[in-house]
């Protein structure tokens, strides 16, 4: 090599070991970028320090939002404790059955439009000591109070100068009654509108346990619990239609649920059957029996085709009679043939009926669930002068029509 060659090597490595080399070597084979062989390679811009300041400063400002909307949420919270739902106000006079929780209860205030969200409620209530001191009873309760005092007024004894529990606030409903007869009543006293109670009860949203499983579009007909209830002029129809849902979640029991399930026998069903049972007797042996014949029926092929043949479901399907000023109009032996089109028309239809007629009692619905075993077919209802009237099960019609079965009362 000659001495200018040397000369300008020395030139050319001086100057990229200088401050200011920018010379690049690319990496070759197995090198690493800065391997000390050859040239070096300059260093890329060194992040990590800065990314650590910057991730860390991420992480805070998480940290910070994180909890900013924890408290947020717990601010949004309390100031739902302590708000009304707003709007037009209005008074419901709320009733809570005995032994029934907090969380039925804050599913029908929501229901009631007392307060804004169900869960609120309970988280409100649990979070200032449980379920345990709701007092049973009628309350009046108002849209404009708040959260914390709806509670408030839930725990205290309900009023005995507000809402008087009074004879004229108790009323009986009878078992056997359908949803028409149960509106007039509530009407005629004042309790709620007749219009309001058959809205509630054609479409009313409710959401209870025994309704699921219903057929699409299916009423409340069947489900409104006869019995004993104190009930407020002037009350909210949706608040009465539920009180007397509770009631028959609370009389249809967990052993009546299982009775159903052994049987293969959606509550729908039994509903609908003791419905029937309910209108033909209302004495519980009776109607055992009668409960038996028509399950007799619905399998029976030979001799009914299947068939209920139940007067009551075609009274229901003709409606109110002007002239006898009933829902359950009487002399149908003309009437009950195959010209009467109707779903309900079980002399004409096979199987059950769309659903149930009538609103039936624990004797009716205890009969649905355990019929008496029999091979009958028929009976017929006899009462005689100034004695009680007795009920004739028989395998024929001509038993039947003769009065010669065996008696049962």
């Amino acid at each position: 090599m000659s001495h200018d060659q040397q000369n300008d090597r020395l030139r050319r490595l001086r100057a990229a070991r200088g401050d200011n080399a920018t010379r690049l070597e690319p990496v070759r084979g197995g090198q690493q970028a800065g391997y000390s062989g050859s040239w070096p390679v300059a260093n890329p811009i060194q992040s990590a320090p800065s990314s650590g300041h910057g991730g860390a400063l991420i992480g805070l400002l998480l940290l910070v939002l994180i909890a900013g909307g924890a408290i947020g949420g717990v601010a949004y919270v309390l100031h739902k404790f302590h708000s009304s739902v707003g709007g037009p106000r209005k008074t419901v006079h709320f009733v809570v059955q005995k032994g029934e929780g907090v969380s039925a209860i804050a599913n029908q205030l929501e229901k009631d439009g007392l307060v804004s969200n169900s869960t609120l409620f309970q988280l409100y209530y649990r979070f200032n000591g449980g379920s345990g001191g709701i007092q049973a009873g009628p309350h009046v309760l108002n849209s404009d109070m708040s959260l914390d005092k709806i509670a408030q007024v839930l725990q205290s004894p309900p009023p005995t100068v507000t809402v008087p529990v009074t004879l004229d606030n108790q009323y009986n409903i009878l078992a056997g009654k359908r949803a028409e007869e149960v509106a007039t009543i509530l009407d005629k006293y004042h309790i709620a509108p007749y219009k309001d109670v058959m809205n509630e009860v054609l479409h009313g949203n409710y959401n209870y346990w025994f309704l699921k499983g219903r057929p699409a579009g299916a009423s409340l007909e069947g489900f409104l619990a006869p019995g004993e209830y104190t009930l407020a002029p002037h009350s909210n129809a949706h608040s009465v239609v539920a009180l007397m849902l509770r009631r028959f979640g609370q009389n249809f029991t967990p052993k009546m649920q299982a009775q159903a399930s052994a049987a293969h026998r959606s509550i729908f069903e039994v509903v609908t059957i003791a419905s029937i049972v309910q209108r033909e007797s209302s004495l519980p042996k009776v109607q055992r029996y009668i409960a038996g014949v028509y399950f007799n029926r619905l399998v029976n092929t030979a001799v009914v085709d299947n068939r209920l043949n139940a007067d009551p479901t075609v009274q229901y399907a003709m409606g109110y009679s002007q002239l006898e000023h009933t829902w359950w109009r009487q002399g149908l032996d003309l009437q009950i043939d195959n010209s009467f089109d109707s779903p309900y028309n079980t002399y004409r239809v096979r199987g059950l009926p769309p659903g149930p007629i009538s609103n039936p009692g624990l004797t009716a619905l205890a009969a649905a669930l355990d019929p008496a075993p029999s091979n009958y077919l028929f009976f017929q209802s006899v009462a005689k002068a100034g004695a009680r009237s007795r009920t004739y099960f028989c395998v024929t019609l001509d038993c039947q029509t003769n009065g010669t079965g065996v008696p049962v009362q």
